[in-house]
């Protein structure tokens, strides 16, 4: 078994019905268009939902039908702290913790493997930069 499967179903053994509906909330928070290069990656990276790769195992929310590598939810949540952390925002540590939730939640709730997570914190923050090299530089 692979360390990304076996990373999943560690955190399976997690749930409860009350962190089901924070990691649901905390996941739809997230929710944001895909990035035009999130979405270019999951087609040059076809790589499966957990759920359709690991046999038996249980997700808690429908997947999506598109590809799990990157997180785009992690990839959105991670641009917008990275950029507020760029300008200092006075709010950036909370949406930074905010950011690691989301990309948390993805993990919590089966729909993402945590190198989709982490290809996703590394797309959100090229974002980042590239939004403020074009805008403040």
């Amino acid at each position: 078994m692979l360390f990304d499967q076996k990373i999943l179903l560690a955190v399976q053994k997690w749930r409860r019905p009350l962190l089901n509906k924070l990691f649901l909330f905390l996941t739809y928070s997230g929710t944001a268009k895909a990035w035009l290069a999130g979405t270019a990656a999951k087609k040059l990276i076809p790589r499966n939902r957990p759920s359709e790769a690991i046999f038996g195992y249980a997700r808690v929310i429908e997947s999506p039908t598109c590809g799990s590598f990157p997180s785009s939810h992690t990839a959105a949540a991670v641009a917008f702290y990275s950029a507020l952390q760029f300008i200092s925002h006075p709010l950036a540590s909370f949406v930074g913790v905010w950011a690691l939730l989301v990309s948390f939640s993805r993990l919590y709730l089966g729909v993402h493997y945590l190198t989709d997570i982490i290809g996703g914190a590394v797309l959100g923050t090229i974002i980042a930069i590239i939004f403020i090299w074009f805008v403040f530089l």
